[in-house]
């Protein structure tokens, strides 16, 4: 009936994570993300703890997720710091945003662990080498 219509998709029809509405929703884009893997990422918010939290909002697990969201036209990089830093996956450059790069991304990001003390600096100077 007007003005709505039977969705015929079916409930899992999302535009947002399709290639076209990326790259039709802005240009190209570079992005270093920063995680801190220090031992306060294993206290606890809910259920979860704060890593877990970052995993998820990444789509490191079965959810659509952060990396989810960018294509072929974009350049992501994942650096992680505690006591020092250090670039997650195979390459210590940004690299394009294909299927099979995020999806290495995502699994390097699901073995992140919690280690021991904060080195803030060593986060930013290796996420800005990147």
């Amino acid at each position: 009936e007007y003005p709505g219509r039977v969705n015929e998709c079916g409930g899992g029809f999302d535009p947002r994570i399709r290639p076209w509405y990326r790259a039709g929703s802005s240009g190209p884009k570079d992005v270093v993300i920063l995680i801190d893997i220090s031992g306060s990422m294993d206290k606890r918010s809910g259920s979860k703890t704060r890593l877990q939290l970052v995993k998820d909002a990444l789509g490191a697990g079965e959810k659509f997720g952060l990396l989810d969201s960018f294509g072929q036209s974009d350049f992501v990089s994942v650096v992680t710091f505690s006591q020092e830093a250090s670039v997650v996956g195979s390459s210590e450059l940004l690299v394009r945003g294909t299927a099979d790069n995020l999806k290495e991304l995502k699994r390097a990001v699901n073995l992140l662990v919690e280690k021991t003390t904060t080195n803030f600096q060593a986060g930013f100077e290796k996420a800005f080498d990147v």
